[in-house]
């Protein structure tokens, strides 16, 4: 699995070369052969989904290449960061988090769902760490967004509230797990019908 995103990552680095130069036909061929490589290293879904903003901005602002190179820079930052969680290696995956999250801020806007994304592993891996309050701030921040896009009374919303409740009630923030999950009995409620909530 890391040889394959080494390669992916190798072949992304070479596309920023000709990114830089201009050259957008060998950008497309390299990103073409970078994907097979994700796929192998990340799975099917999450490998195609690394490459497809780049593919997007690529496609709809070819003359804006420093764009392009810090989108590409953040899913390969995003995707080391994933490994090395996996493998535990927290620490080194904490700062990789990071970085990502602020390219894709830069890149995208501060309510793309490539930064909802990056919000929630900086939170899962600040969770992971025994860090809940720093959890709890990037998750916050996330659900924010989700509703924004999704309105305060929607099963998703519920579900992520219910995340941060859980969070909260693990490091003993009762008052603050118990506002959360009263919101979502309402929402549950409002959303499957009382016999659901």
């Amino acid at each position: 699995m890391v040889s394959y995103l080494c390669r992916a990552t190798t072949l992304n680095d070479l596309a920023d070369v000709y990114l830089a130069q201009g050259d957008y036909a060998e950008v497309a061929m390299l990103y073409a052969c970078a994907l097979p490589a994700c796929e192998k290293a990340l799975g099917p879904e999450k490998g195609a989904a690394v490459l497809a903003p780049v593919l997007a901005l690529l496609s709809s602002e070819q003359q804006n290449v420093r764009k392009v190179s810090m989108l590409l820079d953040a899913e390969t930052t995003a995707s080391w960061a994933e490994q090395l969680k996996a493998q535990g290696s927290y620490e080194e995956a904490a700062p990789l988090y990071a970085r990502a999250l602020a390219l894709r801020q830069e890149v995208m806007g501060p309510k793309h769902s490539s930064v909802v994304a990056s919000l929630n592993n900086l939170a899962d891996l600040h969770k992971a760490q025994g860090n809940h309050a720093e959890a709890a701030l990037l998750y916050a921040r996330a659900l924010t967004i989700y509703e924004e896009w999704l309105g305060p009374n929607n099963f998703i919303m519920a579900t992520k509230l219910d995340d941060l409740a859980n969070l909260h009630k693990a490091h003993g923030n009762y008052a603050e797990a118990a506002l959360l999950y009263s919101r979502v009995l309402a929402i549950r409620k409002e959303v499957l019908g009382p016999e659901h909530a």
